[in-house]
């Protein structure tokens, strides 16, 4: 009998898999890969990493939240829970939710854990917003880690991340995460061989950097584009999330969120998903509390900026949604919104940008160039190629970068003004050479890419001149001079360097006047 086709090419194929097996199994047993980068710390901010199901999120451990320390866990969200008994209430929504620039006290699920315990409930309070979340992304979270957790009651406070303006669409973008190429892609780094070969290989040939490297997520400074979600589709995740907790049995309460600008007046860009999240809720009878409504005029005494409320602004928050539940007989009544039809009603966003036919056609173009580089990131850079919009063209090309990070040069070879390419390239490669390239954002890029406690020379514990040797190529690679400054500053801004190892060296005076006190951020 002949042997099928299929049995040869399994015979065929039978020594190279034993061969890749044992490979994995021998690197598992004798080599570990270096530390993964845990707390990493932003210069200035808060670091958030990319993220395989959510576009980016930040890493397990300590985190700096603008000079406030925060921790992490596992599941990249806020760890600290308000209060040990009680059901569970979960917020949601973006950085004004988080706790922006706020010690834990002073948070909205602490202040309102203690706002509930006033009127005689008991509960445990605990946030799932991340900064710069939308509808989009609070959906996988709940998906992935927060229905499980078994909330009695959600306070769902997400509408600024959605109302955004910006140069990219959270669906789009998660959809191309969602790709099976991306996932196959995922799964093979998570190997011990690919992560191996990823550590000797060098980035010319790969193109891959090492994968327990953190790198920031990119944005353009640039306000102009669309709606990181479109009105009707916010309505639609809304109310998805409401259908869902009530099919759960979870109850919910709706949060509007302030500002200063809302709290001075109505009107203005972010009215119509105000709008909306008010007709969500009333179409599922779910209780509503406003924000602003709680606050007095003066928006110095509430407000850390433009937008995150202080501590005090969240303990009126806290008191208006305490009150807002105990009378409608929480926990007792559940809440739970009700069993309505989907949300179909048609909603107008007339601040929604207009972009004229040509302005249309490029987007069609920027999309089908994203959709084709999800299988074949080389199509995808044709597709980039010809799109011939300066701004639209720069994206696709930093989109490239990121489905296939050895297409690079090529992709940043596209844009009029690559500079913002370059840096990309350099954030996600980790390589500062790139940095070389970024023109006059190369200082920028430096900043970014290397300016961090996670900076190598800082993880190697390297001292002395050692220490400079590394310093000094790393600066030269990133076309800079050896001397920099604020580069020699940062790396003094420890105290305890013992300035006698460093004497001869171009970093002999920096140490001596390094006056024992950090450098300011980037």
């Amino acid at each position: 009998m002949r042997s099928l086709p299929w049995k040869r090419l399994l015979f065929a194929l039978a020594p190279a898999v034993a061969l890749l097996l044992g490979a994995e199994a021998v690197l598992r047993v004798a080599w570990r890969p270096p530390p993964e980068v845990r707390g990493a710390e932003a210069v200035r901010g808060t670091l958030l990493h990319p993220h395989p199901t959510r576009l980016w999120a930040p890493a397990p451990g300590a985190l700096d939240n603008f000079g406030v320390p925060v921790r992490i866990d596992e599941d990249h969200l806020r760890a600290e829970v308000a209060g040990a008994a009680g059901p569970l209430v979960l917020t949601l929504g973006d950085s004004s939710v988080f706790g922006h620039g706020l010690t834990e006290p002073d948070t909205l699920h602490a202040r309102l854990h203690q706002a509930l315990a006033a009127r005689g409930v008991d509960a445990r309070v605990r946030t799932l917003a991340i900064p710069g979340y939308s509808t989009e992304q609070l959906k996988v979270v709940l998906e992935e880690v927060g229905w499980d957790m078994g909330p009695a009651l959600l306070v769902v406070g997400a509408m600024w991340s959605d109302s955004n303006v910006d140069h990219f669409q959270d669906r789009v973008w998660l959809e191309a995460l969602r790709a099976p190429g991306s996932r196959l892609r995922r799964l093979a780094r998570r190997t011990r061989l690919v992560q191996w070969l990823s550590e000797r290989a060098p980035i010319e040939e790969t193109g891959q950097a090492s994968n327990h490297t953190a790198v920031t997520w990119v944005q353009d400074a640039t306000r102009t584009g669309l709606r990181r979600v479109p009105l009707q589709d916010y309505a639609a995740n809304l109310d998805g999330i409401l259908a869902e907790a009530a099919a759960r049995g979870v109850g919910a309460v709706v949060l509007t969120p302030c500002s200063r600008s809302r709290l001075a007046s109505s009107e203005g860009t972010f009215a119509p998903y105000v709008d909306a999240m008010a007709r969500v809720a009333a179409r599922r009878g779910t209780p509503q509390v406003d924000a602003c409504a709680a606050l007095t005029r003066d928006g110095d005494a509430w407000f850390l900026d433009a937008l995150h409320p202080n501590g005090a602004a969240n303990a009126r928050y806290a008191d208006a949604l305490a009150d807002a539940l105990v009378a409608a007989g929480w926990p007792t009544r559940a809440l739970l919104p009700s069993p309505a039809a989907p949300f179909d009603t048609p909603l107008v966003d007339p601040y929604a940008p207009t972009l004229p036919a040509t302005a249309a056609e490029t987007r069609q173009a920027l999309l089908a160039a994203l959709d084709t580089m999800k299988d074949d990131p080389l199509a995808g850079l044709a597709a980039c190629a010809a799109i011939g919009e300066p701004a639209s063209r720069e994206l696709c090309a930093m989109a490239v970068i990121a489905s296939d990070r050895s297409l690079g040069t090529q992709a940043c070879a596209l844009p009029a003004e690559p500079e913002g390419c370059w840096m990309a390239l350099a954030l996600a490669t980790r390589e500062p050479r790139w940095c070389a390239r970024a023109g006059a954002r190369k200082e920028d890029c430096w900043r970014e890419l290397s300016l961090r406690p996670e900076a190598p020379w800082l993880q190697e514990g390297l001292t002395g001149a050692a220490l400079v040797d590394a310093v000094s190529a790393q600066l030269t690679r990133a076309g800079l001079p050896v001397d920099h400054a604020e580069t020699w500053r940062f790396v003094f801004s420890n105290p305890d360097q013992d300035c006698a190892a460093y004497e001869g060296t171009v970093a002999e005076r920096f140490c001596a006047d390094r006056g024992g006190s950090p450098p300011a951020g980037p």
